[in-house]
């Protein structure tokens, strides 16, 4: 299971207490198992991210904080309802999804009640915070639909995929420490640094979790049996492709009904799942050289340790 750090951040489970208040406090408009969403946890990732850049950038915790976290929770949340809609998840999370119970009219509405909301969030603090929020949605469709147009390709390269997984996982993470930074007294350079840390560890996080999907087994959670079926084709099966024994995993993919643990000992085996966990420390590295560059001590000491959660 993964352990998040709390980042330095004194009583950093008190803040994020105030986030989920936040988050329950959402009406749902009629519109069935919102509610259950909004309180089914989660490792609150990117609110942390904002309250930790704002903290280590001389920030007191206050509401405005407290506000812009609940924003890009909300962008994230509804990611993920719209995500199951497409994928036909039935459990996130450990409850079940709204698409799977009340249907995917409800699970439609639900993701863009969520995304209203957090822009509204953002627009009670700042335009500049609204446009941030405005941008990481944008930015999410964007991958997105570059994700979808590359939906069995077998051609597809490293940088389709990354540029899918800047739109789709990085871009939350940048716009978490963006909003946090606008809150704090951090130089420009130092800003950027951290936002191009957040955009690498972004694609650490997506290859990790691309990679865990081959070999983990959650009730109603797809996952690479979904992706491969669908033809979403993640960095092992990339590399797989590239390589001159690509063939057998050709005729894999080919397969009217795919069978995953095939296709996980076929990577396994020719060395691509080993490949692709080498990419994941490429951009750790990346992120790690990033975060030096902000140039501030606690900010360094705060964020590092959460590159253990993709090593």
């Amino acid at each position: 299971m993964m352990v998040v750090p709390d980042f330095g951040v004194d009583e950093i489970s008190k803040q994020l207490a105030l986030v989920d208040e936040t988050l329950y406090a959402i009406q749902p408009h009629g519109i069935q198992g919102l509610e259950r969403i909004l309180g089914a946890g989660g490792k609150k990732l990117r609110p942390r991210l904002v309250i930790a850049t704002a903290y280590h950038n001389s920030r007191p915790i206050d509401d405005v904080v407290i506000t812009v976290a609940t924003a890009i929770e909300l962008v994230h949340l509804a990611s993920l309802v719209h995500d199951d809609i497409m994928d036909e998840g039935t459990i996130r999370h450990g409850v079940a999804t709204i698409n799977a119970t009340e249907g995917s009219e409800n699970a439609l509405l639900a993701g863009d009640l969520l995304l209203a909301k957090a822009c509204a969030l953002g627009a009670n603090v700042s335009a500049a915070a609204a446009g941030l929020v405005a941008e990481s949605i944008v930015s999410l469709c964007e991958g997105q639909a570059a994700e979808i147009a590359d939906r069995f390709n077998v051609q597809r390269s490293v940088a389709a995929w990354e540029a899918a997984a800047r739109g789709k996982t990085s871009s939350l993470f940048v716009t978490a420490v963006r909003l946090g930074s606008l809150l704090g007294d951090g130089d420009q350079l130092s800003k950027n640094a951290l936002a191009r840390f957040a955009e690498s560890f972004g694609l650490a996080y997506q290859c990790a979790d691309d990679i865990a999907d081959f070999t983990k087994s959650v009730p109603g959670d797809k996952a690479a049996s979904s992706d491969v079926a669908e033809g979403n084709y993640t960095l092992p099966i990339i590399f797989g492709l590239e390589g001159s024994d690509r063939h057998e995993l050709e005729r894999l993919l080919r397969a009217t009904e795919i069978s995953l643990p095939e296709v996980t000992l076929t990577l396994e085996k020719n060395g691509y799942m080993d490949r692709a966990r080498q990419q994941v420390e490429h951009y750790g590295k990346a992120a790690l050289t990033a975060l030096h560059d902000t140039g501030n001590p606690e900010l360094i000491k705060a964020f590092q340790p959460l590159l253990s959660v993709v090593s």
